[in-house]
């Protein structure tokens, strides 16, 4: 007979589970003894497996080595520090990111319990009299996405508006090394994610068979659109990919759709002026897109191959044509009739650098060596390139009046500062019939304006105290001193050579100059920005007086 007791087995059989006795084993291992004694049926309860609890969350990050859950965000700050944070980026920061909208100050608790990851930011942003604590709260902002958006894979509006405004002001966090992209690209994911890149009543893309399912049948009609803040995030979303992939980053800027269109008007015809001013911040930005894609085609040679079909093809599916003349025609007429179309006192700070920046992307074409002009034609494009890095640093200058606004400038600001000087370095270096480049520093004054931005800056930090400086402005005093000598230097060395003689303080000859510092200007991150000719303690002796 198979032994009932057995292992594992229960700790009773049935009869003396009943009478509440001690249940042992017989010799044969078939009865128990008191069952044998007693001469009575020894029945063993059959196993069951024992169910396990599932782990939880707790259970999760109890496990897990060194996770936890974060805190509240609400514990991090008070309700004094979010109110005077909310009225310091409606009277400061807004203007350069009308896309992100905050409720009344009256109305606090809607903020901090409805959307607690945008209030940290704008507390964050808001802590100007201690940069220490911004950089701590800093800190916070990026636990708190690794939990909610890594670990746990949440998304919403609140996580997309409070990216916004932090990569509008990455600078703040100079401690990391090159990480704007993967806050850009979370972004970009997340407005994906959230279907914010297209609305209901569209005709409906099929991407894979759960959207053919789901929608098929679907009346888009009876959907209701995304509300005024989502395509604000929205639209929010596309400018920013656009200016950064504009000053320092390998990142195309979003596609153009009929429905960023549709947003747009619905803002244009809004009754708040910020909502206008966002439409056409984003218009501006599209038309400067549009530029960059023919620019593209004009440097890759006259004629550009689609998909081995025979012909090229532009924006407008037309066949490809290489007039850099014309390109440069079409398009400034387009940027006049964008600014013609802005009322004057709608035209803002914020807009009227964009701008210039787009016209000097669009003149910028006259020093790629790839693109061909006449002698005539290109010194008419110098001049107007030249124009338009002097109007574009005039309006710049104007935010360094006061060190409230300098301080708290946005960070593709400070990529379209450094290219436009890099784009006046180039000028010099252009070799052209009836052009002078020793022009370029009489028109612009760059050695007198990199002096007189340097003594600002210098003003700033020894009047203001250190704990309401940045880090990045703490670092950017050394390298703004080292830029005017370099500059200095070279412009010498270019009026000598202009006069036949061949400087001696270069060492070099003007071809042999290291370009690869030249293309630093354009990469603003902390730990690599000017690193080969900037190290803090460098001793670089150029014979400057």
């Amino acid at each position: 007979m198979f032994p009932a007791f057995r292992v594992p087995r229960m700790k009773a059989c049935l009869a003396c589970a009943s009478a509440k006795a001690k249940c042992e084993a017989g010799l044969d291992y078939t009865k128990c003894k008191r069952c044998s004694l007693q001469g009575i049926e020894c029945a063993v309860r059959d196993v069951t497996s024992r169910k396990r609890r599932k782990p939880g969350e707790k259970d999760y990050n109890r496990i897990l080595v060194g996770t936890s859950t974060p805190c509240s965000t609400s514990s991090l700050f008070s309700d004094v520090e979010l109110s005077n944070a909310m009225t310091y980026y409606r009277t400061t920061l807004f203007c350069y990111c009308p896309f992100v909208v905050l409720p009344n100050v009256l109305e606090i608790d809607k903020l901090k319990l409805g959307k607690p990851f945008l209030a940290l930011v704008v507390v964050m942003l808001g802590s100007t009299k201690d940069r220490d604590r911004q950089c701590g709260l800093a800190i916070e902002c990026r636990k708190y996405l690794a939990f909610h958006v890594i670990e746990n894979g949440e998304k919403s509006l609140d996580l997309v508006q409070g990216l916004l405004l932090l990569v509008h002001w990455y600078h703040f966090q100079s401690e990391l090394a090159d990480q704007k992209s993967v806050f850009l690209h979370i972004l970009v994911a997340m407005v994906d994610n959230l279907k914010l890149s297209f609305g209901p009543c569209l005709p409906p893309r099929w991407r894979n068979a759960t959207d053919l399912a789901t929608r098929l049948n679907l009346d888009v009609k009876s959907i209701p659109d995304h509300c005024v803040d989502e395509k604000r995030a929205f639209l929010g979303c596309l400018y920013l990919t656009s200016v950064m992939s504009q000053c320092g980053m390998n990142l195309d800027a979003s596609r153009c759709s009929q429905y960023d269109n549709r947003c747009c008007e619905e803002l244009e015809a809004s009754e708040l002026a910020s909502d206008r001013d966002l439409a056409r911040l984003v218009r501006l930005q599209r038309i400067l897109d549009h530029i960059e894609v023919y620019r593209s085609l004009l440097s890759q040679g006259p004629s550009v191959e689609t998909f081995g079909f025979g012909a090229a093809y532009s924006l407008d599916s037309q066949p490809f044509e290489a007039d850099p003349l014309g390109f440069i025609d079409r398009w400034s007429k387009v940027l006049d009739f964008f600014w013609c179309s802005v009322p004057h006192n709608s035209r803002t700070v914020l807009l009227s650098i964009q701008h210039e920046y787009a016209r000097l992307c669009l003149y910028e074409i006259i020093i790629d060596e790839h693109v061909t002009f006449s002698p005539r034609d290109r010194l008419l494009i110098l001049h107007k390139c030249l124009q338009t890095v002097k109007s574009l640093h005039k309006s710049l200058l104007t935010l360094t009046l006061d060190p409230v606004s300098f301080l708290d400038m946005p960070y593709h600001l400070f990529g379209e500062s450094n290219h436009s000087v890099f784009v006046a370095v180039q000028l010099g270096l252009v070799r052209c019939d009836g052009w002078d480049s020793g022009s370029v520093e009489d028109e612009l004054n760059m050695t007198d304006t990199m002096n007189t931005a340097t003594r600002k800056l210098e003003h700033i930090l020894g009047t203001r105290p250190r704990r309401e400086i940045p880090e990045y402005f703490r670092a950017l005093e050394h390298r703004g001193r080292k830029i005017r000598i370099w500059y200095d230097t070279n412009v010498k060395a270019s009026r000598d050579r202009h006069d036949g003689a061949r400087a001696e303080t270069m060492g070099r000859g003007w071809d042999e100059i290291d370009f690869d510092f030249l293309g630093q200007f354009l990469h603003l991150d902390d730990s690599m920005w000017l690193q080969s000719m900037l190290g803090e303690g460098e001793s670089v002796d150029i014979g400057y007086n």
